[in-house]
């Protein structure tokens, strides 16, 4: 992502105690020669950047993809020349301009940082236009090539009746818009309008019995678990969103997140927390053994997993399947 370019205060403020404040000193005595742009440290030059060529709301224009200096010159990168860089390369002797499609700029990709806890909304080809269902990312993964992905619930990956019947793939669709979200207080989801974040790879919603090809019948085939494949220019990062209120008005839930450090398995007693688009962060305690309990039937689905006792509340909710547990 390209280096916003922000002044420091701190550090114009020590370069004007030493006598370096200004961004340019006067060139040649006649009045029509160019003048030297004064670009010899990152805040002179991020001070050029933001007085030339920044528009009205302080924002360089998108036509202008890099900038940079060296040896007291400033360097433009840009896929056409603005009125403002063709300004600035007429007045000063020490501004070099390059033109060309590779000095593109660049959006911020914040949006499209996978973290886990995160909405994300499906398509329901049955259903009428613009419907869709909503689920949560879990945890980042890679393949056996290294390839990004991100590990979700199984039965987010298909169309579901309401007795639990599978109408087939429910394609992604895009990611949701975090401010929409239950988690941030909305009643209205919304996409983020970012794309879907990839497509499904293996995915498996417990053992039913009556599939044309049931599973073996093991514990491991009774999981109910999907993995995405991650779409170029979407980043999975090994974290799990807070639903931090500052995060969630940014519309960028990697900002506030906890990190992932290892893989382990569920002790019973032991505390946990979700992460997830519906009820946001919550806590409960692993449940003990019930004697030889240890599959659940969901939606007509045999799964093996653990339970959870809420520490007050709901520990989870529709829209969270598939969101971090930790």
């Amino acid at each position: 992502m390209q280096k916003k370019l922000v002044q420091s205060s701190l550090a114009l403020a020590a370069a004007t105690a030493l006598g370096l404040g200004g961004a340019f000193v006067a060139g040649p005595a006649a009045a029509d020669s160019p003048k030297t742009l004064k670009v010899q440290t990152e805040a002179q030059m991020q001070e050029a950047g933001g007085t030339y060529l920044a528009g009205d709301d302080g924002k360089l224009p998108e036509e202008i993809g890099q900038i940079g200096f060296k040896a007291n010159t400033l360097h433009i990168g840009a896929v056409e020349k603005t009125a403002a860089v063709e300004e600035l390369a007429k007045k000063y002797d020490n501004v070099e301009v390059q033109i060309g499609p590779e000095y593109a700029s660049f959006e911020a990709q914040g949006k499209k940082d996978l973290v886990g806890g995160a909405g994300y909304i499906t398509k329901a080809p049955h259903g009428p236009d613009g419907s869709g269902g909503t689920c949560s990312t879990g945890f980042a993964g890679w393949d056996s090539s290294g390839n990004q992905v991100v590990i979700t619930a199984g039965h987010c990956a298909e169309e579901l009746e309401e007795d639990g019947t599978s109408l087939g793939t429910a394609p992604l669709w895009d990611m949701e818009l975090p401010s929409s979200a239950k988690a941030a207080g909305a009643e209205q989801s919304m996409l983020a309008g970012v794309g879907a974040p990839g497509s499904w790879g293996k995915h498996q919603f417990g053992y039913v019995s009556d599939a044309d090809t049931p599973p073996a019948g093991s514990e491991a085939e009774a999981i109910d678990i999907a993995s995405i494949n991650v779409a170029s220019g979407f980043t999975t990062k090994s974290e799990v969103t807070t639903w931090d209120s500052s995060a969630i008005e940014a519309e960028d839930l990697s900002l506030k997140t906890v990190p992932v450090n290892k893989v382990g398995n569920p002790t019973r007693g032991a505390a946990v927390t979700k992460s997830g688009r519906t009820t946001g962060v919550t806590q409960g305690t692993v449940a003990p053994a019930e004697g030889e309990l240890d599959y659940a039937n969901v939606s007509g689905h045999l799964v093996h997993g653990m339970k959870v006792i809420p520490d007050g509340g709901a520990f989870s909710a529709p829209g969270d399947s598939g969101g971090a547990v930790y």
